[in-house]
C-alpha cells in the first residue's frame, strides 16, 4: 500500500506503548497524524470536540487507563452521531474474555492483545491497514 494520510488518536497511559505503535506505523510508511491522549477522561474530552470534519480516523484504545477505562472510551466513540462509524482497535494487555465480549459488543473493529502484538510489528500494523483501508486488506 502506498503512503496514506490520516489521523489516528492513540488512548494509552504507556510511554513505551505510544513509541512501539508510533514506530510501527513509521516503520510501515503510513503518514497519520496522530494524537496521542493518556486515559479516559481526556479520551472523552478530545471526542466529545470532534465533529464529522475533525475525527479521527482510526482510535486506538487500551483497555486498562486512568480516571476512565477504555471500555468507556470505546461506549463514547459508538455513542456519538459523528463517531459512530470511526474505525477502533482495542490494543490491551488484558486477556481477559469479558473485556474481549463487552468490546466486541458494543462494537470494537479489532482487539489485539499487547503481549502478542509487542512481539512484532506485523500484526498491529496489519491491523490499521485493513481498518483504514479494507479494500487493500489481503
Amino acid at each position: 500500500m502506498s503512503r496514506t494520510e490520516c489521523r489516528i488518536l492513540i488512548v494509552e497511559d504507556n510511554p513505551a506503548d505510544v513509541t512501539f505503535l508510533r514506530r510501527a506505523l513509521r516503520n510501515d510508511g503510513l503518514v497519520a497524524d496522530i494524537v496521542v491522549v493518556n486515559d479516559g477522561d481526556g479520551a472523552v474530552n478530545y471526542l466529545e470536540r470532534c465533529s464529522e470534519e475533525t475525527r479521527p480516523d482510526l482510535v486506538v484504545i487500551d483497555v486498562n487507563l486512568p480516571r476512565r477505562d477504555g471500555i468507556d472510551v470505546l461506549r463514547k466513540c459508538r455513542s456519538k452521531p459523528a463517531l459512530v462509524d470511526t474505525k477502533t482497535m482495542i490494543l490491551t494487555s488484558s486477556d481477559a474474555p469479558a473485556d474481549h465480549c463487552r468490546a466486541d459488543l458494543i462494537g470494537a473493529n479489532a482487539y489485539i492483545q499487547k503481549p502478542r502484538a509487542l512481539a512484532g510489528f506485523a500484526e498491529v500494523v496489519r491491523t490499521v491497514r485493513s481498518l483504514l483501508n479494507p479494500q487493500s486488506a489481503a
